[in-house]
């Protein structure tokens, strides 16, 4: 558990990987073989030092296993990371990065981040009407809210939605406030959509009607 000493102390030289998904259009989600971009960027406080891309499966199960398979490719470069964001825990629909898990592999502190209150009964509402395999779906969902209640931040304009795991809340809404410099979104993350959403859009480029 990383305990209080103060956002900006700890940001001076904290690493932080953010994950973000990219674009792709409406009418793919629910079909099988379709893959967009997973983006992660590793920063030094707000400075990026390095990007990774994957592809994940559109309403797959596999982004789990691709962003542990990132962070490993982080620590083989010698790239060490003090915490991890995530823009929410669905991905390309609802294929799911469990940050129970990342937390456990990793040892590092995990904080999901949406701009929207978490509306769990809508969300198992849509796994039960669209998947066979709802329950693990579920079950990872479950699990995590077991353990990361729900926090509500403000920064002038600015309201997010943050779950820490492995952290304490207080000390995880001081460092997503200080990594909100440009936008409305804590750095690493702004910076991961914008690169996941523009690659997305330029491999589903053939599908936009001019």
């Amino acid at each position: 558990m990383l305990k209080n000493q103060g956002s900006k102390r700890f940001l001076e030289n904290a690493k932080i990987v953010g994950f973000e998904d990219g674009y792709f259009p409406p009418p793919f989600k629910g079909s099988k073989g379709f893959y967009t971009v997973l983006a992660s960027v590793l920063t030094e406080n707000i400075s990026p030092i390095d990007v990774y891309l994957s592809l994940i499966e559109i309403d797959g199960l596999d982004a789990t296993e691709k962003a542990l398979n990132i962070l490993a490719y982080f620590k083989k470069e010698g790239k060490s990371f003090d915490i991890v964001l995530l823009g929410g825990i669905t991905y390309a629909g609802f294929n799911i990065i469990d940050p129970v898990e990342v937390y456990e592999v990793y040892d590092v502190p995990v904080i999901v981040i949406t701009q929207d209150k978490p509306r769990d009964k809508d969300v198992e509402k849509a796994l039960r009407k669209h998947f066979i395999d709802w329950k693990k779906r579920l079950m990872i969902l479950k699990k995590f809210r077991s353990k990361a209640k729900v926090f509500k931040i403000v920064k002038g304009k600015t309201k997010l939605y943050i779950q820490p795991l492995g952290i304490e809340p207080a000390l995880a809404q001081e460092i997503v406030k200080t990594l909100i410099v440009k936008g409305t979104y804590p750095e690493p993350l702004r910076l991961a959509k914008h690169i996941a959403t523009a690659l997305g859009k330029l491999i589903f480029s053939k599908y936009f009607v001019s």
